[in-house]
């Protein structure tokens, strides 16, 4: 349809932004509807859309102010930002969904968001996060981090980077290794912790 690079943005929900060459930002509409529309001016007060443009977003991360930021506006910086700088504080307070459109970047062939992968790969990084890059579908070359999520503490994500075919050349790759499953007497066991406890404030409150 003659979209350039970088000039569009369509976000999870189907929101379409369109950036242009001054930075400035502008709502097309949704994908979804398929309904012609014509271009919607960004709102200054509405929370649900994209606040500021691209280089005030920027400017407001570079001054320690991003945590301000709605979720449009972070989720347009996630998708479109193309300063290594402001994404090495962005990602600092990101939250765990806009670290995964981070990742998709990568996956895309971002290569911006190599720089960014040892923050990503952190174990004090949300399960979900950690899975989406043991399941990546484009190799990283950082043997520190693939080494640490194949020695996390997550089950599962040992799983998905053990048999993760990008990986055969490292010793811990398993084609056939088993998704692990929660043992069936866990929950069994905690109940049983559970009545204990409740039996003890009992007896307790009859002496």
């Amino acid at each position: 349809m003659g979209i350039e690079q970088n000039k569009y943005h369509i976000t999870d929900e189907g929101k379409i932004y369109r950036i242009d060459d001054t930075g400035e930002i502008t709502e097309l509409g949704n994908i979804d509807s398929l309904i012609p529309k014509s271009s919607v001016p960004i709102g200054i007060n509405d929370s649900r859309t994209v606040q500021y443009s691209m280089d005030a977003l920027e400017a407001k991360i570079l001054e320690g102010k991003g945590k301000g930021l709605n979720k449009e506006d972070r989720k347009l910086i996630a998708i479109g930002c193309r300063n290594k700088d402001v994404l090495m504080k962005f990602v600092e307070f990101a939250g765990a969904g806009m670290k995964k459109e981070l990742i998709n970047r990568y996956e895309k062939g971002d290569n911006l968001i190599t720089s960014l992968l040892p923050i990503l790969s952190h174990p004090s990084n949300s399960l979900s996060v950690l899975e989406k890059l043991a399941k990546c579908t484009r190799r990283i070359d950082d043997s520190e981090i693939i080494n640490s999520l194949a020695n996390s503490q997550h089950k599962s994500v040992q799983f998905y980077i053990r048999t993760n075919h990008l990986y055969k050349d490292y010793p811990f790759y398993k084609e056939d290794l088993s998704k692990p499953t929660r043992k069936k007497n866990e929950g069994c066991f905690s109940v049983i912790i559970l009545y204990i406890i409740i039996a003890s404030g009992i007896i307790v409150s009859c002496l």
